[in-house]
């Protein structure tokens, strides 16, 4: 699939639009839901390499994704929820700020709603890309939202239901031992709690007993269990940044105090040089 970005990024925005759209359009309008899902597969791959025309069509490249979480079959949604995160990816934090209202509620739905541990992953991945769009602002694109809120002020709208939503999911990704969710969710937790900073204070100690357990019951035997040991880790980094600025950054220095000696125990417990858990945890400590 990947070859197809390459391709556009080689002939162009423009003789891809002119090739890829009445294909797109064709498929989306079908009854097979095999062809919707290539639709929508097609649709998010060419979101890099078509970015500047599909800023300047914001309403409709929103639509046309929106439209697709909402399909009754469940593999449409799936790879509807991929195009949209490659729209948040490659169009914020534009489409961040003129459609939160729209899609933040709808989209912790999905996190919380969907029947398949695959789809929530799915649903938590794009999310992941929402909220990091939100800082990705390149020269040309901070004079036309300098007079809007902050990333941190924007989320604070959403920051509540978000973070429930993610103790939920982290505990059943946990739980299900379903790998995929949990590290989503692992990524997502880090990156609100760069966004609203001071403000995660209010979930840290929601968070930080399920850090606990994945570093005292997830092995390190096989790389994908240190990875997932290394996200935690990461997570747990992050969590201490945002509360080390809060006005009650007291309250929290006990489990502070213990969880860097837990890490610093498990580093000089002589980690292979491979091992993520090194760098995540020397980011940690530093």
């Amino acid at each position: 699939m990947g070859a197809i970005t390459r391709l556009s990024l080689d002939i162009g925005e423009k003789t891809t639009l002119a090739s890829t759209q009445p294909i797109i359009a064709e498929c989306l309008a079908s009854g097979e839901w095999v062809k919707r899902y290539a639709g929508y597969m097609l649709f998010g791959l060419i979101a890099e390499p078509c970015a500047d025309s599909l800023k300047k069509n914001l309403d409709e490249a929103i639509k046309t994704a929106s439209k697709g979480i909402q399909d009754e079959n469940a593999r449409v949604r799936y790879t509807s929820l991929i195009a949209m995160a490659m729209l948040f990816a490659n169009l914020g934090p534009a489409v961040q700020y003129k459609y939160h209202a729209e899609l933040m509620p709808v989209l912790i739905k999905l996190m919380l709603e969907e029947p398949l541990v695959k789809m929530q992953a799915q649903a938590t991945s794009a999310m992941l890309n929402f909220v990091t769009g939100l800082t990705n602002e390149d020269e040309d694109e901070k004079d036309e939202s300098k007079n809007v809120v902050s990333p941190q002020e924007l989320m604070k709208n959403y920051s509540k239901g978000l973070l429930q939503a993610l103790v939920v999911l982290l505990k059943k990704g946990i739980q299900e031992k379903y790998e995929p969710l949990t590290t989503e969710v692992l990524a997502l937790i880090s990156t609100v709690a760069h966004v609203i900073t001071s403000d995660f204070a209010e979930y840290y100690n929601d968070f930080m007993p399920l850090m606990t357990e994945i570093l005292t019951n997830v092995g390190t035997k096989t790389m994908s269990e240190k990875n997932l040991r290394a996200k935690a880790i990461d997570s747990i980094g992050s969590m201490i940044i945002a509360v080390s600025d809060s006005e009650n950054a007291d309250k929290f220095h006990g489990s502070v105090v213990e969880v860097t000696q837990h890490l610093t125990n498990l580093l000089k417990g002589k980690l292979e040089d491979d091992d993520p858990q090194d760098e995540a945890i020397k980011d940690t400590l530093t």
